[in-house]
C-alpha cells in the first residue's frame, strides 16, 4: 500500500526541522533505519501505533500528521496563493520578496505559529520533494534553508520588546549542535511575551554562570536531541545550582529525547521536562508572570 504524498513528505520535513538523521530518528522509535526511510519515501505505511509514536518524536498532533487539522485546513486554503508566491521567491533565492511576504502576513495578524507551519515548514516540505525528484540542486536546497533561517530571525524582531519578562537564557549543552527546534521554541515563547537569550551550542560552563550571573534570567533551557548530550545536561545543572543556591533560575528541559527516556531519574536532578513550547509557555507564564508570584 503506497502512502500519501503529504504524509511522507511531512515525516521528511518535520524530522530535517528536529535536525535528525534517518538512524537518529529509527533509534528514537526503537526501528530499524530502513523501515523509516520506507516511510519518507512513501513504500510503507506506519500503523496507528506508529504514528502516534511519530507525532511525539517530532512534536506535533496525529491529526497535524495526517493532514487532517481544522487549523492547519483553514489556514492553508485561503493562504495559498501567498503560500506559492512565498514558495517561488525561496526557490528563485529572492530572500528580499520572501521577507516581503512574511511581513505582509504579520501585518495582517496571522501568528507566528502558523508563519512557521504553514509556511515555512511546508516550504521545506515542497522543496525537499523537488530536491528528491532531482529537480532542485543540492546548493539550491541550502539557499533554501539559509533563507529559511532569515526569515525565523527576522520574526523574532518583529515581536521582541526589551520590557518582556522574564527572562529565559536557551541553548543547547555540551557539543549537542540541532538548534533549529530550540530556535522555534524560543521564537514561540517570544511572541508569548517572554524575553529569550538565545545562546545557542558550544557554550563552555563558564560562560554559561556567568551569563546567568549578568542576565540574572528567570529560566534556564537546554534542548536535547542525542542521549549522549544528557549527561552534559546534567552536569551544567549541577554547576548552576552550586554556584548560585536558592537564587539559582529554574531549570529547564526539553528535545526530542526525552519522548523516548528511560531515565526518570534525570527529571528531577537535571531540571523539569517539557514535550511541547506552547505547554512551556503556558508554564513560564503562569510561574513567572502572573502577579509575579511562583508556584
Amino acid at each position: 500500500m503506497e502512502m500519501d504524498n503529504e504524509l511522507k513528505n511531512r515525516l521528511r520535513a518535520l524530522r530535517k526541522i528536529m535536525g535528525l538523521t534517518q538512524k537518529d530518528a529509527a533509534d528514537r522509535l526503537e526501528l530499524g533505519q530502513t523501515t523509516v526511510a520506507n516511510y519518507e519515501n512513501g513504500t510503507r505505511v506506519p500503523d496507528l501505533k506508529t504514528i502516534s509514536a511519530l507525532a511525539d518524536l517530532y512534536g506535533v498532533t496525529v491529526d497535524y500528521l495526517l493532514g487532517r487539522s481544522a487549523d492547519n485546513e483553514e489556514m492553508t486554503e485561503p493562504s495559498e496563493e501567498i503560500f506559492l508566491s512565498y514558495l517561488a521567491s525561496i526557490i528563485e533565492g529572492d530572500k528580499a520578496q520572501a521577507l516581503e511576504i512574511i511581513s505582509g502576513l504579520r501585518a495582517s495578524g496571522t501568528p507566528t505559529g502558523s508563519i512557521l507551519h504553514d509556511y515555512i515548514e511546508r516550504a521545506l516540505i515542497e522543496t525537499g520533494t523537488e530536491w528528491e525528484k532531482g529537480k532542485l540542486d543540492v546548493w539550491r536546497e541550502h539557499l533554501i534553508s539559509a533563507i529559511s533561517l532569515e526569515i525565523m530571525s527576522y520574526l523574532r524582531k518583529e515581536f521582541r520588546s526589551e520590557k518582556k519578562e522574564p527572562r529565559v537564557l536557551a541553548f543547547t549543552p555540551g557539543a549537542e549542535s540541532h538548534l533549529i527546534g530550540l530556535r522555534m521554541v524560543s521564537d514561540i515563547l517570544e511572541e508569548t511575551g517572554i524575553h529569550v537569550d538565545f545562546l545557542g551550542s558550544s557554550m563552555p560552563t563558564a560562560s554559561i554562570l556567568e551569563a546567568i550571573r549578568e542576565r540574572q534570567p528567570s529560566a534556564v533551557l537546554m534542548s536535547i536531541t542525542m542521549a549522549s548530550h544528557l549527561d552534559s545536561a546534567e552536569i551544567i545543572a549541577g554547576s548552576i545550582r552550586e554556584t548560585f543556591g536558592d537564587a539559582a533560575p529554574e531549570i529547564i528541559l526539553g528535545g526530542s529525547i526525552f519522548r523516548r527516556m528511560e531515565k526518570p531519574e534525570l527529571k528531577s536532578a537535571a531540571g523539569r521536562v517539557f514535550m511541547s513550547p506552547e505547554e512551556l509557555a503556558l508554564y513560564l507564564t503562569r510561574r513567572f508572570k502572573s502577579d509575579g508570584n511562583e508556584d
